[in-house]
C-alpha cells in the first residue's frame, strides 16, 4: 500500500511539472503564436496517466533560430535528403504549423525552431484544422 502512494506522488509530480520546465526537443501543432511566445500542442501518452493531447507555452528570443523544412520528394544532396530547408522568422509562424522545438534548457527559451508546412508537390506535414 506504501508503494501505490509513492508512486501515485511521483507519477503526480511528473504529470504537474511546468511547461517552462521543457528541456530538449519537443515536437507538435502550433496552437497560437504571440508576442515572446508560442503554444504548442503535443500528443501525449496513447494509454495511461496523462492521455491526450498537452499544451505548452514556449518562450521566443530575437535569437530562437527558426527554419522553414519543407519536402522535396528528391534526393539531392546528404546534408538535407528529400528536404529544403530556409531560413524563416517567428513573425512566420501561423495556427496548425507542425514545429519541432529544441529547448535551450529547462525553464529556457526555445534555441530553434523548425517549422513543417504543406508544400507545393503537395507534401504534407499535418493538416491545418
Amino acid at each position: 500500500m506504501g508503494r501505490m502512494i509513492v508512486y501515485g506522488l511521483v507519477m503526480a509530480v511528473l504529470l504537474a511539472r511546468p511547461a517552462d520546465a521543457l528541456d530538449g526537443k519537443v515536437s507538435g501543432r502550433v496552437v497560437a503564436v504571440q508576442p515572446g511566445r508560442l503554444v504548442l500542442e503535443e500528443q501525449g501518452p496513447w494509454n495511461g496517466p496523462g492521455t491526450g493531447m498537452i499544451r505548452h507555452t514556449i518562450e521566443l528570443t530575437p535569437r530562437t533560430v527558426v527554419r522553414l523544412v519543407r519536402p522535396t520528394g528528391q534526393w539531392d544532396d546528404n546534408a538535407t535528403p528529400g528536404y529544403e530547408v530556409n531560413a524563416a522568422d517567428t513573425g512566420d509562424l501561423s495556427p496548425g504549423d507542425f514545429v519541432t522545438v529544441m529547448m535551450g534548457g529547462p525553464r529556457q527559451p526555445a534555441v530553434s525552431l523548425d517549422v513543417m508546412r504543406a508544400d507545393d508537390a503537395g507534401g504534407q506535414a499535418l493538416p491545418r484544422r
